[in-house]
């Protein structure tokens, strides 16, 4: 198992986004499949944001994760943010979540980042004992999301 930037595989994009819009259109409800494919596109171009990672295993992709300068329509306030955290069911329980968080969060640090935000519906446990820490609940678009942040430098 390995993460590599999707910069390494443009292939990708289609199936991820796919993905992607399976799991969280209900949290852009504004958004096609079509958006979700064009946001994971522009991390191709190479820029420091946005930027996304990919798990691969045996030459396969497994799951992703991302950096954005926005997630939410509200507490615009707050960048950047850990987006899109998403590892294939099949290969869930196995440590790629956790790889992937880890991966970019260094990443992030090498670039100079001091810290990144995340909201989450469900994973809220998960994310702490990787050290995030709870800033505040909300409701977002008719569900209940924890907003975390992990300071990156000290």
């Amino acid at each position: 198992m390995r993460i590599d930037n999707l910069i390494e595989h443009p292939h990708a994009v289609a199936e991820l986004a796919r993905w992607h819009f399976d799991e969280w259109c209900h949290l852009y409800p504004e958004q096609g499949l079509d958006d979700f494919t064009e946001d994971l596109q522009r991390s191709l171009q190479g820029g420091p944001l946005p930027a996304t990672w990919v798990l691969v295993d045996n030459g396969r992709i497994w799951g992703s994760a991302s950096v954005l300068e926005r997630d939410m329509v509200t507490n615009l306030h707050l960048r950047p943010w850990l987006a899109s955290v998403y590892v294939h069911p099949q290969q869930r329980g196995r440590g790629g979540g956790r790889a992937l968080v880890s991966a970019v969060t260094a990443a992030c640090r090498e670039r100079g980042l001091t810290e990144l935000y995340l909201f989450t519906p469900g994973q809220e446990q998960f994310y702490q004992s990787l050290g995030w820490t709870l800033l505040k609940r909300e409701t977002y678009r008719g569900e209940e999301v924890a907003i975390m942040n992990q300071r990156l430098q000290d």
